[in-house]
């Protein structure tokens, strides 16, 4: 994903309305269990490791920003949640070192937990990828947190971005904002190691969630995180606004705060 040049972090970050989740505003900060959220090389310059981090907060934990030469990997001894957040996923694949991804498939196989956001979900596959002109066919090795292959969907109209319909499961139809988002491929190979939650107009899985060794993953090719502010620059009219509430779902279904 890659949107809004020249809005400013102030502005994209006044996004958690009155009655989001405040579970943990009664403990104090070393009390709540801690996110690990990445920012750095590949996520979005919009906010989107941002929106994602004070949703986390709402939801009661507190949060702490990794980037992708950290050195202290220590951290996920004290960590109960991943967040991988929308960007470009190549890059974060690329630039993510070799120690910090392997230390993430051991931290959600030792039963941690792992939201990924658009790239982030492109990347918790074993290989995700895209075509494209001679030579720039993209193959890359994923994190291998779900089985399968996730690849660049392409909506009717070719659009980069745009409001769509689709059903999660629990939640009901939702208009989603979209930005260059993945589809799960291999569907009748998974059996029921994983659930579909949404699907686009034909059928493809959007949305899914696994159990991966002892640990949890749920993953979307939507952005639940992103701020009106995203849909006020792209003139997006949103019926039913901002989704945030899917984003504390996934934190909450990964942590086995809820069956």
């Amino acid at each position: 994903m890659n949107l809004l040049q020249g809005w400013t972090l102030a502005t994209l970050l006044v996004i958690c309305p009155t009655g989001v989740l405040h579970s943990g505003e009664a403990e104090s900060p070393q009390e709540r269990p801690l996110a690990l959220v990445y920012r750095g090389a590949g996520s979005c310059q919009e906010g989107c490791s941002e929106s994602l981090a004070q949703i986390a907060e709402r939801s009661g934990f507190r949060v702490q920003y990794v980037g992708p030469d950290e050195a202290d990997l220590d951290i996920f001894q004290r960590a109960k949640l991943w967040i991988q957040p929308g960007g470009r996923a190549l890059t974060q694949a690329r630039k993510m070192s070799p120690a910090l991804k392997l230390r993430i498939i051991e931290f959600v196989k030792q039963g941690g937990s792992y939201v990924g956001i658009c790239a982030g979900a492109f990347l918790a596959a074993e290989q995700f990828g895209w075509g494209g002109a001679p030579g720039r066919k993209v193959l890359e090795r994923g994190l291998g947190l779900i089985p399968g292959f996730s690849g660049l969907y392409s909506p009717a109209g070719n659009e980069n971005v745009l409001l769509m319909n689709s059903d999660w499961l629990g939640f009901g139809k939702r208009e989603l904002y979209w930005e260059l988002g993945p589809d799960f491929r291999g569907e009748s190979l998974w059996g029921s190691s994983v659930e579909v939650l949404s699907r686009y107009p034909e059928g493809l899985p959007a949305t899914v969630r696994s159990t991966f060794g002892k640990g949890r993953v749920y993953v979307t090719a939507f952005h639940p995180e992103a701020p009106q502010a995203w849909r006020d620059y792209y003139q997006l009219k949103d019926s039913d606004g901002v989704d945030f509430d899917l984003v504390t779902e996934m934190i909450r279904w990964t942590t086995s705060l809820v069956p």
